[in-house]
């Protein structure tokens, strides 16, 4: 008997994108330092032909669906709850 399992929600639609491959990509161009045409080179060494177009297409989407909401609804808990201004009566 021949047990198939689940194949995980793609990360975008109409992508062959997966979540780890997205966030790897995500983690070298911002805490690694790799600009997208140095993680073009290590792809295409991985047997993968990605462009810089697509790297680039992959984390502009995602910050759109994914990294926008949260950063909204932290500014309006900040706003909401925390912000206030303190203003000095000299000038600095």
């Amino acid at each position: 008997m021949l047990v198939k399992s689940k194949v995980p929600e793609a990360l975008i639609k109409k992508s062959y994108a997966s979540s780890s491959a997205v966030a790897w990509t995500i983690y070298q161009k911002y805490v690694n330092s790799v600009p997208l045409y140095g993680q073009e080179k290590d792809w295409k060494q991985y047997g993968a032909a990605l462009s810089r177009s697509t790297l680039a297409g992959w984390i502009i989407q995602c910050s759109q669906t994914c990294f926008f909401p949260v950063i909204d609804y932290c500014t309006k808990a900040v706003l909401r709850d925390y912000a206030m201004g303190d203003e000095p009566r000299m000038q600095c």
